[in-house]
């Protein structure tokens, strides 16, 4: 299964275990900073690029200004 998968991942890299989830925000912030378009990767996470950018890319120092149109 892949919670078996994963452990043995994280232990043959030494890392202690952690839920798989909590690397969402590693993921978004390296694929972001690597210079991945923000649509996809929020695509990828399944959120909207401004949850993305609220919540997960605390690293990235340019950030997009959304206009709310509402």
């Amino acid at each position: 299964t892949f919670r078996r998968a994963w452990t043995k991942v994280l232990q043959s890299s030494g890392v202690e275990y952690r839920c798989p989830y909590t690397t969402r925000s590693t993921v978004a912030s390296h694929a972001l900073a690597s210079g991945k378009d923000h649509v996809s990767v929020a695509k990828a996470l399944g959120n909207s690029p401004k949850v993305l950018y609220d919540h997960y890319v605390d690293i990235i120092e340019s950030r997009p200004i959304f206009v709310d149109f509402d």
